[in-house]
This record gives structure tokens, C-alpha cells and sequence, in this order.
């Protein structure tokens, strides 16, 4: 009778040098999805690496150590020699897969998003507290995305694809109970607040974000089945925020700020809330010590090195802020995703 083999338990190292690799394993990824398209190339079944090579145009060689080098990552199998499939893990690279993350290699691939990665860069950013954005490319994010349509064409589908399953656990958690008229602040180009009055037909919304960004919201909400109930309204927090609504949401706005900057946002919610509103705070909570974050917080990395935000709070951080604003925080609803909803009020004069 055999021997089992023998389970082999790696040293605390191994660990280690397997997150040091981890930037190699995302660049293959990429490459594979948004460089060579071997997601959708394998969609109908598997092929051979002779196949592959010759569709992708690439060395035969070269290719089945890539093959097999994602496949040691659960990205693509290799069913027999030499021929490869798909994986559970491979099919959400697949362009038109449900809940797909192409859009997301292909962002990590573009050029403006990897370079802010680079260790000096990153080392810039911790010295300086600026994002290395600038400092690699002399403007910032914003600025650069307004001259690169294309570019801001890739960012926008990413950022889609980051918030979807997130919206969708943050409006099924809420119950907008004797909400009227809700304004969603920074909403982007205003997939959320869609979603918001697609659930609750009784609800009117508010999209508030700069000019720029509500044109295009204007024209894709324009065909919606909301369209008689949403208005898009173009400014700045930083100057005034829209009256007359009962319920205000900063879904993934106040980690763009810093604490002063996001208590003067507040403030000026705060100004045109009336006595019985809420603001609605959609965040990442940083979990207090000695418990562990969870591993989103790279994002909120990523966040750091391309703007001047970044800013994960616990807790207590968010209290803090709250009340500096003159809020109260009401209660903390846990969602089906990494974000919590804080409902917040005006705390007794």
C-alpha cells in the first residue's frame, strides 16, 4: 500500500516571496486579458498552445511558460499537455461575462496606471504625502483624463465595474423608509442613484457632481426608466450642495478628502439639511486594532498615489469627522460587500 503524499507546509518566506510575486501575477493577468485576449479566445472550449500561438502572433515557447504560469494561479488550466481552458476564476476576464473584470486588467494594463506603481513613485507619494500622479505625469488625474478621452473611457468602465456589486448591496441594505427627494453628491455619472429610484419608484433624485461629469450623466440617464424622476445638477460640494432633499449620499467620496476637507463638506450639507434629513455616509471601515484589514485597502492605495485622497477611516476616525461637521452618527449598516452605510444626522445644538 502507498504512502499518502506528504502535505508540504511552507515556510512563513515562501509566504512572503509569493506576495512579492504578486505584482508579476497581475502584469501577466493583464497582459493576458487586455494584451492578448486569451480570455475570450479560449470562451468556446480549449485550444492547443500551437492554436493560441498562432492567433496571438506570439512564440510557442514563450507562451506555454505564460500559459502555465497564470495557470499556477488558477487563471487557465492546462487539461492535457499543451492545451489549455478555462477556469472558474479565468471566466471573469471574459469581456462580456457577468460581473467581468476586463475592464479592470485593462485599466491596471493602461500606462498612466501602472507607472504611479513603480517604487520611487510609491516612496514619493509616502515621503511627500502628494499623489505620485503628478509628479509622474506634471498634471493630475482629472486634468489628464479631460485631454484623454480614450483613457477616462477605460477609467470609467473600471470604476463601473468596481461599484456595481457594491451599489447593488448598499440599496438593498437601506430601505429609504420616508425619503422623498435624495441627492447623490459626487455621484459620478450616476449609475447609483439610478439603481436608488429603480427600486423605490416613490423617490426623486438629485445627480450632484462638476459640470463635466453630469453632461455625461445627463446623456446616459436620458433614455432610463428614471429619467422623469432624475435631475442632474452641475458644481462643487466645496461651494453649495442642492436644497430641498430629505436624504443626501457620499458613496465613496469622503476617502478622496482629508479630515478638514471632509468636515467642510459636511458643513455644507449640513447647512441646507432640514431638521428631520440624514446624510448618508457609504464607506470602508477600517476595522480597529489588532484586527486586520481587509485586503481592499490596496485599493485605497491606489486611490492615494493617483489623487490627493486615499483616506480610510475607522470607526471612531468617521465620528470624529461627524462631529466636527456638527453630525451625529446614528447608526452603521453592515452591506453584502467591503462598505458599511452610516447614517448620520444633526446632532443637538
Amino acid at each position: 500500500m502507498e504512502n499518502p503524499p506528504q502535505q508540504f507546509a511552507p515556510p512563513v518566506s515562501v509566504t512572503v516571496l509569493e506576495k512579492l510575486l504578486g505584482r508579476l501575477t497581475s502584469v501577466c493577468i493583464q497582459v493576458a486579458t487586455a494584451g492578448l485576449d486569451l480570455p475570450d479566445r479560449l470562451r468556446n472550449g480549449p485550444k492547443s498552445i500551437d492554436e493560441l500561438a498562432a492567433e496571438v502572433g506570439g512564440d510557442r515557447d514563450v507562451l506555454l511558460l505564460f500559459m502555465r504560469a497564470l495557470t499556477s494561479e488558477s487563471i487557465f488550466q492546462e487539461v492535457e499537455p499543451g492545451v489549455f481552458a478555462h477556469t472558474e476564476e479565468s471566466r471573469c476576464l471574459i469581456s462580456d461575462a457577468p460581473n467581468s473584470l476586463h475592464g479592470i486588467a485593462e485599466m491596471l494594463g493602461a500606462e498612466w496606471a501602472w507607472k504611479v506603481w513603480e517604487p520611487a513613485e510609491v516612496l514619493h507619494t509616502i515621503r511627500t504625502g502628494q499623489p505620485a500622479f503628478e509628479h509622474v505625469f506634471g498634471r493630475d488625474i482629472w486634468d489628464y483624463m479631460t485631454a484623454n478621452r480614450d483613457q477616462y473611457a477605460v477609467f470609467s468602465r473600471a470604476q463601473t465595474i468596481f461599484s456595481g456589486p457594491k451599489d447593488d448591496a448598499i440599496v438593498d441594505a437601506y430601505d429609504f423608509e420616508g425619503v422623498k427627494t435624495i441627492v447623490d453628491l459626487g455621484g459620478g455619472e450616476g449609475t447609483f442613484l439610478e439603481k436608488i429610484l429603480l427600486k423605490h419608484p416613490g423617490i426623486e433624485g438629485v445627480l450632484f457632481d462638476l459640470p463635466p461629469v453630469v453632461e455625461r450623466a445627463r446623456a446616459r440617464v436620458a433614455g432610463s426608466a428614471v429619467a422623469d424622476r432624475y435631475t442632474c445638477v452641475g458644481g462643487s460640494f466645496f461651494d453649495r450642495v442642492p436644497p430641498g432633499a430629505d436624504a443626501y449620499v457620499l458613496k465613496q467620496v469622503l476617502h478622496d478628502w482629508s479630515d478638514d476637507e471632509s468636515v467642510e463638506i459636511l458643513r455644507k450639507v449640513r447647512e441646507v439639511l432640514p431638521p428631520s434629513g440624514r446624510i448618508l455616509v457609504a464607506a470602508h471601515l477600517v476595522p480597529a486594532p489588532p484586527r486586520r484589514p481587509l485586503k481592499y485597502l490596496m485599493a485605497g492605495m491606489w486611490v492615494r498615489l493617483n489623487t490627493p485622497g486615499g483616506y480610510e477611516r475607522t470607526e471612531q476616525e468617521f465620528r470624529d469627522v461627524f462631529d466636527r461637521a456638527g453630525l451625529e452618527l446614528v447608526r452603521i449598516l453592515p452591506t453584502a460587500s467591503t462598505h458599511s452605510i452610516l447614517e448620520t444626522r444633526r446632532a443637538e445644538d
